[in-house]
């Protein structure tokens, strides 16, 4: 059946539903990225307050326990590092381990390319993030969206810069005290100076679940306004 050959009031419900088809669209693929955008930005300020928390708690070991702890050590030996009190580091990981024990998703990392512990070892990811800090002195957090391994995460980072309180344990191998020498077998000097980024610190919220129910969420719009025209169609159709 052709379409001149229609009545004038099939047309007319043609004609607006396919107007409401299209409205339809527009707005599930609006809905979809407004959620998107809402979902990036409320991610990006949890990410911003875990850095800033995990960063207050390194800053509190790197200047008061550790130096009072040094100073209550010192007239004993100086050959003492208490690792779990002194650093800050342990204390960071520490402190993450137990908050992903109620909020798994958001993955913490410190690394860098010359860890004093080898398991804080920069991968691929944040050896790049390392050399753009370097690229870019001045930047002092970066926050994007990347793929890793295959799963899109968004992640907030900033350089780990070295300050003379860092050196006695990053620095020569003769000023580090022996028990933290000898705990992670250390056998030569570490190259790094003041200010200079030793590595590199983030926090990453992988995105793959959350924008699956957005997209969820934006499909069964669509599919309900989809309905809902059928139904309107078959209600105009009756009443001419």
């Amino acid at each position: 059946m052709k379409f001149r050959n229609l009545t004038l009031s099939t047309k007319f419900t043609i004609a607006i539903s396919l107007i409401l088809t299209v409205f339809c669209v527009i707005f599930s693929v609006i809905l979809y990225y407004h959620l998107k955008q809402r979902v990036l930005e409320d991610a990006n300020e949890k990410t911003k307050i875990i850095l800033t928390q995990i960063d207050a708690v390194g800053d509190y070991v790197n200047e008061e326990l550790r130096p009072a702890v040094f100073d209550l050590i010192r007239n004993a030996t100086s050959e003492d590092f208490i690792v779990e009190a002194m650093s800050t580091t342990h204390v960071r990981f520490s402190v993450m381990r137990r908050f992903n024990e109620e909020l798994e998703d958001y993955v913490y990392r410190r690394v860098s390319i010359n860890p004093i512990n080898p398991k804080n070892t920069a991968d691929e990811l944040h050896k790049r993030l390392i050399a753009f800090f370097n690229k870019n002195r001045g930047l002092t957090v970066w926050n994007g969206i990347i793929t890793h391994n295959g799963q899109e995460y968004l992640i907030r980072a900033k350089p780990v810069i070295v300050k003379k309180g860092c050196l006695v344990c990053h620095g020569k191998l003769k000023d580090a005290p022996r028990s933290l020498v000898k705990r992670y077998n250390r056998t030569v000097d570490l190259p790094w100076k003041e200010e200079d980024i030793i590595g590199v610190e983030s926090v990453a919220v992988p995105l793959a679940t959350t924008l699956a129910e957005i997209k969820g969420i934006a499909i069964s719009t669509f599919v309900f306004g989809i309905i809902s025209l059928f139904f309107l169609f078959l209600s105009l159709q009756g009443a001419f």
